[in-house]
């Protein structure tokens, strides 16, 4: 029945997932890189099984290189399935590193395709999985950096040259694989995540779609998912902090690469030698790229990179699984190719942060990918603010009244105090959505059809909208805009979606980011409301890039509701904001 099922998700993500892969729209161009020469001869085995450490069978595949000189050693990379998918996800890919010699095991995690035990999310029991695969490997093959007696008994493996790499699941696998076992050199991270918590639970709202229905609905179809996983998805719908706090944040923390930075930072007192790449997608709403900014920030390793690509989660990546010319898989060839094989592949020249225009062919190599540390309590000793340093200064936009005869009120570079008040109550069908969910992400990365929204027709009693001047010229975007809100609620607790558009001279709204907030009376991730009582919250949206163009504005549309997520407590309330210097939007621009 499992293989089954893991064929049906196998044809579900070729037929919804994988076209994504397929770009219609601009796409950046990439640089060319140096790649290792493929010299060698395969084999492939597709029935190796290891044990564990709790005698749980771990199922796997694996390429061996063919020897071309005498008692000649190969480095490793290591291929954990990423979410509903199994053991022979990466074949292509494998075989490919495999001719270059790099000996490349795939394995289907704990709980997934023939893989015995439960689910369990990069927590121990997936740790002591890597663990045992890199000892296997060792005994068994041979390893490069692994030092060997005159019998081939294993004497020093800790230069063992071994690296991993995957997608989702597999992605963050691999990331705390690197933490946890330091035989592991080299890392690249395709859509993983850095802060678990801050990930499915952004701005303390829930996932309907994403989290629910994908990771835990299909997931359960697919996979042995631990009763655990599914308990604290329900604890994390009730939004029941004084009971579930502890329990959710515990878990989370454990599986977030976030709380092991000193791991990844030092070995023996010393400042370790590691290569991490991380790759992640903007129209990620699994794991948006917010999170992954400040971890990749705490990291002090030389050897870093991030790149921010245009993509659902595991779009951009997905042809590329199938063997396809791909630019991520690219660059995990050159990446892997530079720190296990010695190549210059170029890929060290480049900046170390990078991100696509959401709208034309750009992609922009930065230093850095402004974003504010903000509700981020609940990492308190894990990160320090200090390695965030921000190179530019968000252009500020304070927020005004909006006149009963006008459909929008304003957002002016001078502070528009006032004594005046706008309402909204909650409702859907307000005209303002974050679009389909799945869908509506992918047409936006491999299109270009964008979310639109013609203001006009939006409900004024059930959504708030303000708009900016017309821009005279061009202005890029690259970072986390975020707004401060005064907002006097009627309950304890609410949920808002605040949208940030483009607008054009027809009052077309196209969507560039936006970002859900859900308040309640008892929240331990952001602050907290009373019913009838001013409060000023400060959130950041979606981590976004783009070019607005000379002759359009920028619009910030608020509504309640949003098919993505799901609801605060309370679901019947209004929203009244008041106007100050401390109401306003901040976007980073770079020009």
């Amino acid at each position: 029945m499992k293989r089954q099922n893991s064929l049906f998700m196998t044809l579900f993500l070729m037929l919804f997932i994988v076209p994504s892969g397929f770009t219609m729209g601009a796409q950046p161009e990439e640089p060319g890189y140096n790649y290792a020469e493929e010299l060698y001869e395969t084999t492939w085995r597709d029935d190796v099984i290891i044990e564990s450490h709790d005698g749980v069978k771990i199922f796997s595949n694996i390429f061996v290189p063919k020897p071309i000189e005498p008692n000649e050693r190969f480095p490793v990379i290591i291929m954990p399935n990423s979410w509903i998918m199994e053991e022979h996800e990466y074949v292509m890919q494998g075989a490919k590193l495999c001719k270059k010699g790099y000996i490349v095991l795939g394995y289907s995690a704990r709980g997934w395709g023939l893989s015995e035990g439960l689910v369990n999310v990069g927590g121990p029991d997936d740790m002591a999985d890597i663990k045992a695969i890199i000892d296997w490997l060792i005994d068994y093959y041979p390893v490069e950096g692994v030092a060997t007696d005159s019998s081939g008994r294993v004497i020093d493996d800790a230069n063992a040259n071994i690296g991993m790499c995957g997608i989702s699941l597999g992605g963050g696998l691999s990331l705390l694989g690197a933490a946890h076992d330091t035989r592991i050199k080299a890392v690249m991270c395709m859509v993983p995540w850095g802060d678990l918590g801050g990930a499915l639970y952004l701005n303390q709202t829930t996932k309907a779609v994403w989290h629910k229905m994908i990771l835990v609905e299909v997931g359960g179809m697919v996979g042995n998912l631990d009763p655990e996983i599914i308990e604290l998805t329900d604890a994390l719908f009730t939004h029941d902090h004084d009971t579930y706090y502890d329990y959710v944040i515990n878990w989370a923390l454990e599986r977030s690469p976030i709380d092991y930075i000193d791991e990844y930072n030092e070995l023996n007192g010393e400042k370790r030698d590691i290569a991490i790449c991380l790759s992640n997608n903007l129209q990620d709403e699994m794991f948006p790229p917010n999170q992954i900014l400040r971890f990749f920030y705490s990291l002090k390793t030389d050897k870093k990179r991030l790149d921010l690509n245009r993509g659902i989660h595991a779009g951009a990546e997905a042809m590329g699984t199938m063997g396809l010319e791909n630019e991520i898989w690219n660059k995990v060839h050159a990446w892997f190719d530079e720190h296990m094989k010695h190549v210059d592949t170029g890929i060290m020249d480049l900046k170390k942060m990078s991100i696509d225009n959401k709208r034309t062919d750009d992609r922009y190599f930065v230093d850095h990918i402004y974003i504010k540390d903000i509700n981020i309590d609940y990492l308190d000793g894990l990160y320090d603010p200090k390695v965030n340093v921000n190179t530019i200064t968000p252009e500020k936009y304070y927020l005004g009244y909006r006149p009963w005869y006008r459909l929008y009120g304003k957002l002016d570079s001078s502070s528009q105090t006032s004594s005046k008040t706008d309402t909204i109550r909650t409702g859907s069908l307000s005209g303002i959505s974050s679009g389909i969910p799945m869908v509506s992400g992918m047409l936006e990365a491999d299109t270009n059809m964008h979310v639109t929204t013609w203001f006009p027709r939006t409900n004024k009693g059930k959504s708030i909208i303000y708009e900016t001047e017309v821009f005279t010229e061009d202005r890029t975007i690259i970072g986390t805009p975020h707004v401060k809100l005064n907002i006097t609620p009627t309950t304890d607790s609410f949920q808002l979606v605040a949208h940030l558009y483009t607008l054009d001279e027809n009052n077309v709204g196209t969507l560039f980011t936006h970002a859900p907030l859900t308040i309640l009376g008892n929240g331990k991730f952001m602050p907290n409301a009373s019913a009838g009582e001013k409060i000023s919250i400060e959130f950041n949206f979606v981590t976004t890039c783009l070019t607005v163009k000379a002759g359009q504005r920028i619009a910030l549309a608020i509504d309640t509701e949003d098919p993505n997520y799901g609801k605060a407590p309370d679901t019947d309330f209004e929203l009244t904001f008041s106007y100050d210097k401390n109401s306003c939007l901040s976007i980073p621009f770079v020009d």
